[in-house]
């Protein structure tokens, strides 16, 4: 069985309505070994025209920490056309902070990110 990512949320409406919005296990589509759900199975055949398109950066982490952090998956950003996930709890909203020095902090993403996936 694969894995359901995005918790259950449509990878398509984070791009194209800016909005985290549940999908249909209905719509259900699998890349690379991953299930994703759809809000509708005109969005689910987008999506299967151009996966990539939709996946998010860093592997899904915190894009703050570009590490391995657990995320919130309606507390995002999309930049450059690809989604961002960050941590949200009681203690702390990563995207608040990401938000205060987002180019440095991309820059300094991006590099990690590179030594830490290999």
């Amino acid at each position: 069985m694969c894995n359901l990512v995005y918790a259950g949320f449509c990878p398509f409406c984070y791009i194209t309505a800016n909005k985290a919005a549940k999908g249909d296990p209905n719509f259900a589509a699998e890349y690379k070994r991953v299930t994703y759900w759809f809000v509708s199975d005109d969005v689910r055949q987008m999506f299967a025209a151009d996966p990539e398109k939709y996946l998010p950066v860093y592997g899904g982490w915190c894009a703050t920490g570009a590490s391995m952090g657990h995320v919130d998956p309606t507390n995002f950003k999309v930049v450059n056309g690809k989604i961002m996930w960050f941590l949200k709890n009681a203690k702390v909203d990563e995207l608040e902070i990401w938000n205060k020095h987002e180019s440095e902090n991309l820059q300094k993403a991006n590099a990690n990110w590179e030594k830490l996936k290999g």
